[in-house]
């Protein structure tokens, strides 16, 4: 059997209803629904179709079913997979800063592992400038130092020298 899915209703919902200036009781009291319906709607939950188009209609608004195409599904699954991915890789730093900072050997071996890597990307030239500065800054100091420069990463970078991490090692291990 063929399923229909519904996504967004419950952002679209919330956005139109904070620019329209009413609060959640409000707009529930105008739609005729419970707020905790309310409630389970702006937060994605499952709810009926008729509920989301009451408080559409309270709001002044349709509902318009669009179809997902099998490319835009592709990218959303893409998408998703990368956010993990990107979360999984903050994680496993903040795993390393931790380490580092209570000075577990292991870390510590890792730290002069990273520092080698940077040197080799610099000697190569197989990273740009900006990535290898970056770290040099960022693994320069003491494991405790080093420890709370990764936990600080400005978020700006963040993913990006996340991605091109000198800790291959234990990466794979925190991951």
């Amino acid at each position: 059997m063929s399923q229909i899915r519904y996504i967004g209703f419950g952002s679209s919902i919330r956005e139109l209803r904070e620019r329209q200036g009413l609060s959640q009781q409000a707009l529930a009291k105008a739609a005729g629904i419970g707020r905790s319906t309310l409630v389970h709607l702006e937060s994605g939950e499952d709810v009926r179709l008729s509920k989301i188009s009451a408080v559409a209609k309270a709001l002044g608004a349709n509902v318009e079913a669009v179809a997902e195409t099998r490319e835009l599904a592709e990218r959303r699954q893409i998408r998703l997979q990368q956010t993990i991915r990107a979360q999984s890789l903050q994680k496993a730093h903040l795993r390393i800063a931790l380490s580092l900072s209570l000075g577990e050997p292991a870390a510590i071996r890792a730290l002069g592992d990273a520092r080698k890597m940077v040197k080799l990307w610099e000697r190569e030239r197989v990273c740009s400038p900006f990535y290898i500065d970056t770290w040099k800054k960022l693994l320069g100091g003491g494991p405790r130092n080093v420890g709370r420069a990764l936990s600080r990463i400005d978020a700006k970078w963040e993913p990006a020298l996340l991605q091109n991490s000198p800790f291959g090692s234990l990466i794979n291990q925190h991951a």
